[in-house]
């Protein structure tokens, strides 16, 4: 997606087609509220095959789909991440990796520090950033799962708040 301007798809069609991502995903940065993209998503994969658990929480029987895959969505774009030690557990079928501490760039205003203890959450991106919604996205229309999709088949979780979220100008919360 673009990082300048609001990007409801259609900015880079030559991206997408045969032998590209499918043409479904040119939803510009809304490709991180669908589970039919890997496009911001924190993933949880088998290492050796990279297929998805079945203990994921969109998994829907087929561990090379997309959506398997998909431990969390709605991430602009996490520049770091790291697990607390002593959370989680080694068995993939636990479906408990442990506690996640995400620091995910912001767009236009905020900053954002998500813990994830579970997974299933929906960061938001991009209808929301920081504390609020993201005006010029909450009114952009793409082709589908745009803000107003939340709690649909291929969008079904609303947005989880971050933990902490700082504005980019000052520092401050």
């Amino acid at each position: 997606a673009s990082f300048s301007v609001t990007d409801r798809g259609g900015l880079h069609s030559g991206s997408f087609g045969n032998g590209k991502p499918d043409t479904y995903e040119d939803i510009g940065a809304f490709r991180a509220q669908s589970l039919s993209s890997l496009a911001g998503k924190v993933l949880r994969i088998d290492p050796a095959t990279g297929w998805g658990y079945p203990s994921n929480p969109y998994y829907d029987g087929n561990p090379q789909s997309k959506r398997s895959r998909v431990w969390v969505y709605g991430v602009r774009n996490p520049f770091r991440f790291s697990f607390r030690p002593g959370t989680g557990v080694t068995d993939p079928a636990a479906g408990n990796p442990g506690t996640i501490f995400l620091g995910d760039v912001g767009y236009a205003t905020w900053e954002e520090q998500n813990i994830i203890k579970t997974g299933g959450l929906n960061l938001g991106w991009p209808c929301y950033e920081g504390v609020g919604q993201l005006g010029a996205y909450q009114s952009a229309n793409p082709a589908h799962n745009g803000c107003g999709t939340m709690g649909t088949a291929d969008n079904p979780t609303f947005q989880t708040a971050p933990t902490l979220a700082y504005y980019h100008a000052t520092g401050t919360n």
